[in-house]
This record gives C-alpha cells, structure tokens and sequence, in this order.
C-alpha cells in the first residue's frame, strides 16, 4: 500500500499532499482531523472539498473504494452543523470521511458557540474509533479553542481572498521535534 505515496509522486502539491498524508495515516490505523479556519467567502469549503476529492480518488485509484457516488456521499458524510455531523458519524462506516462545514452554524452569542464547541470535541473524541478522516471549516476564530487545536492534526488557515485573487492558505502541523 505505500505504492500510494509514489504513484501520486508527481501531483505532490497542496492538496494531494494531505490527501496523501490522510492515506498514509490511515494505513496506519489513524484518524486525521483538519480544521480550516477563514472570514467568510475565503474559500474554505471549496479547499475543504478538494481535499475530499483527491482523497476519494486517490482511494479509488488503490482499490480502497469501488467508486466515487456524489449523491451518496453528500447525503451520508457532508453535514451542516455540529447536530447533523453527530447524527451522521453514528452512521458512518469505518475508514469513511466526514466533512462539517460549520458556516451554517450561525452562532454569534457565547453560549451558543460554547455549547457547539462542546458538542464538536465530544465528536472528534469518538470519531478516534472508527479512524474517520474528518475535515471541519470553522467561520470564526473563537470557536478555535485549545482543547479543539489538540485534537487537530492539520490546521489550514485561509486568510481573507482578494478582490480577483485567491488567497494562500498556511497549513500547520503537529510535530513532536522541537528541531523542524
């Protein structure tokens, strides 16, 4: 299965990267979490769903999956709120993906963003079990707390998309050497 990493050797950019790296963790009976923060309109979904997609393809690609069915997938792994995720993950299958898309939360009182920050830890600490490679775009900085940065493998910042250009976006991971 490390034939993965060398098949897709040379699209070794930005998003089949971490598609790749995903994979890798996977192979390994691991979870990945990616949270993408960003003001709205920077394009956080639409990096969040290419991320998907190179992932699905690239599992296709290795026999890993049968084939990539859209309709399915939006109805069973996209959800809109921390709600619909928690319902959604019961339903999942091992290995699958999960991609919360928080924008629809409109929360802007404290409570609201405490309880829906709650409810999201509570579900990345489960999704551990069925090594789900989940994938969380996050419209407000506050709702970033540390308990949340933790669980987080990657963390894709996507600072504000000017008028004609797309914006970078600054990926940052965990790494347990002091020295990289």
């Amino acid at each position: 299965m490390e034939a993965i990493g060398l098949r897709r050797g040379l699209k070794k950019k930005g998003t089949w990267t971490i598609a790749n790296l995903a994979i890798r963790r996977e192979l390994n009976d691991w979870d990945t979490i990616i949270v993408i923060v960003g003001q709205r309109g920077a394009g956080k979904s639409n990096l969040g769903l290419r991320i998907v997609k190179n992932w699905l393809e690239i599992k296709k690609e290795a026999g890993m999956i049968d084939g990539i069915n859209w309709r399915e997938y939006w109805k069973n792994n996209f959800a809109l709120s921390t709600l619909d995720a928690i319902d959604k993950y019961k339903k999942l299958e091992e290995r699958s993906f999960l991609f919360i898309d928080e924008g629809a939360d409109v929360a802007y009182s404290s409570d609201t963003m405490t309880l829906l920050v709650r409810n999201l830890i509570k579900l990345l600490a489960k999704i551990r079990e069925k090594k789900i490679f989940t994938i969380i775009c996050l419209p407000f900085l506050d709702m970033l707390t540390k308990r949340l940065l933790q669980m987080t493998h990657l963390l894709i910042v996507v600072p504000y998309r000017f008028k004609n250009l797309w914006s970078y976006a600054f990926v940052y991971a965990r790494n347990p050497n002091p020295l990289v």
